[in-house]
């Protein structure tokens, strides 16, 4: 189990950083997303696989097997008093038990928060979603179907069509499927940081998606980053896709950033040799003679010149010891 942790361990840490060097400048937003989610999946999937690597090996046996001439000695081992040393082995699974318990609760708290909400507000639907009225000051937010306006901004038109759209964005794209699955994964993993690494990471993924189905529908990249810098003060919310996630100058430079659709191919391509060095390292290589050996042998033990039992062990010897601890030997002939 540990050597199963730490190899997934390295890869996702190995996929994550080329994917921090290789992928995340690149405006390549919906190859991003997917690399990102196969790349855990790969991660813990790989050090599970198994190869059967067969070596051919060359055994030569003497037709007569001089086994016979050449003495058997077999040694016993001393005997101690035997230790009993109580087994704490257990300590570390409660341990791990009641935090993933923990992380377990906190997550189905989130989860009843936003139902709450949805089930205690004002609701209003539409072809993209359902847009849900709260009265607390906070960032717009979306989740699974749902989109989380301030009420009063709501009904005196202080919300931008900018900010529904981007919101709208990750609702139609299902962004919450890969939040829950990474926020699952947190839980049975919670001792990684690599899951909370890939975590933020998504989110971020999210964000440049959502602003790029922004900027194409308005065309006026200024505006909208300056109605996202209005919203920075703002609480975010747990679990949703929140507005002004990672505000920074990585966001505002992606909405004018162009890539090549061959630029996109060479860099999806390169990632093909990369997988298959990791699997190569990282998965359970079992070494297995070839057939043929076995059977050669078997084949040679079974002719004419097969020794008997009595023969091949006559002239061995039996070390051991005594009570007093005195080392004897003693002829298997006698």
């Amino acid at each position: 189990m540990i050597e199963y942790l730490i190899k997934s361990g390295l890869i996702l840490i190995i996929l994550l950083a080329i994917y921090h060097i290789w992928l995340e400048k690149e405006k390549m937003h919906q190859f991003n997303r997917f690399f990102l989610i196969l790349s855990v999946v790969f991660g813990l999937t790989v050090p599970l696989i198994s190869f059967e690597v067969f070596s051919k090996m060359e055994v030569e046996l003497s037709p007569v097997m001089n086994l016979a001439s050449a003495p058997l000695i077999i040694t016993f081992p001393e005997v101690t008093n035997q230790v009993i040393v109580e087994d704490y082995s257990y300590w570390p699974v409660i341990i791990y038990g009641i935090v993933a318990l923990l992380l377990l609760i906190k997550f189905v708290v989130n989860l009843l928060n936003l139902k709450l909400k949805v089930s205690r507000n004002q609701q209003k639907r539409t072809a993209e979603g359902t847009i849900v009225l709260i009265k607390e000051k906070m960032i717009p937010h979306s989740f699974l179907s749902y989109t989380f306006l301030n009420e009063e901004d709501y009904l005196n038109n202080r919300i931008e069509d900018e900010i529904i759209r981007h919101e709208f964005a990750h609702i139609l794209q299902k962004h919450s499927a890969d939040l829950l699955f990474i926020e699952f994964l947190k839980i049975i993993f919670w001792f990684n940081p690599a899951f909370l690494l890939y975590k933020k990471a998504i989110q971020l993924n999210h964000e440049f998606l959502a602003d790029e189905a922004v900027v194409k529908s308005s065309n006026n990249v200024s505006a909208y980053q300056q109605i996202l810098l209005q919203k920075v003060s703002l609480k975010t919310v747990n679990l949703a896709s929140n507005l002004n996630y990672s505000v920074t100058k990585k966001r505002f430079k992606m909405m004018k950033k162009q890539t090549s659709r061959t630029w996109k191919m060479i860099k999806g391509l390169s990632l093909l040799p990369v997988a298959a060095i990791l699997i190569l390292t990282f998965s359970n290589q079992i070494f297995a003679d070839d057939d043929s050996v076995s059977s050669g042998i078997k084949t040679n033990l079974t002719t004419s010149n097969q020794i008997s039992k009595d023969k091949f062990y006559g002239g061995g010897f039996v070390r051991f010891k005594n009570a007093s601890g005195e080392l004897l030997t003693k002829n298997t002939k006698c």
